[in-house]
């Protein structure tokens, strides 16, 4: 793979607990493993980055220790940042509960990766990039979504933008969705988000969000995932 892609949504640090399973209220998880690592839209460059992709981060890294981890595995990967740190905030934090099958519930709250302003991305040219990814939580926390709604208003017709609702699809307000369904180029979501935007079941959720645009990937756990 070649090519250069830019990543416009934040990256936080993820507590990973594997566990044996979900803890009922007021009880305690059983806990077989812990990691600290770098999350959120983190993974999806570090996958284009071992695929051979060049990869630029335009979010904000605040600073304080969540933020110096995660800047710390942005350079080990070779991903560049196009702003600077964002002083006196520190990066927000993920609690992830992975279970024996592989399913992840979380509990996140934003940091700096909820914050850009109107100044942030005056500067940024999005024709340099073969692909944009974009996440729901840009849209939906309340430091980034008026930025993030006129930047897609603004973009160029034929961008090739990657939309990712995210699991708070249900909850990003109807303008802010419908603007960047109008603008994505390709959907990617699971079989949950993607039934919340179509009401239809995996398979026939992913034909319905490609009319119109590129195509859709919808992720459906064990099943694998359905491509239009």
């Amino acid at each position: 793979m070649t090519g250069r892609l830019l990543q416009m949504s934040g990256v936080i640090l993820d507590a990973i607990y594997r566990v044996r399973a979900l803890p009922a209220t007021g009880t305690e998880a059983e806990v077989t493993g812990f990691a600290l690592s770098p999350g959120g839209g983190f993974n999806a460059m570090v996958a284009a980055r071992r695929h051979g992709m060049a990869v630029d981060w335009a979010g904000t890294l605040g600073t304080g220790p969540f933020a110096d981890a995660v800047a710390a595995g942005l350079a080990a990967e070779g991903i560049a940042r196009l702003r600077p740190r964002l002083a006196g905030l520190d990066q927000g934090l993920c609690t992830v509960m992975v279970e024996p099958a592989g399913e992840r519930t979380f509990v996140a709250a934003d940091g700096a990766d909820g914050q850009i302003g109107p100044d942030d991305l005056k500067e940024l040219q999005t024709d340099r990039y073969d692909a944009i990814l974009l996440s729901g939580y840009a849209l939906g926390y309340a430091g980034s979504r008026a930025t993030m709604t006129a930047w897609l208003t603004a973009l160029p017709r034929g961008t090739p933008l990657v939309f990712d609702p995210a699991p708070l699809v249900t909850m990003l307000s109807p303008a802010a969705r419908a603007t960047a369904l109008t603008a994505a180029a390709w959907i990617t979501a699971n079989a949950s988000e993607a039934h919340a935007m179509t009401d239809l079941a995996a398979s026939d959720a992913a034909r319905a969000l490609a009319k119109g645009r590129a195509g859709a990937v919808v992720r459906d756990g064990a099943r694998g995932a359905w491509l239009a």
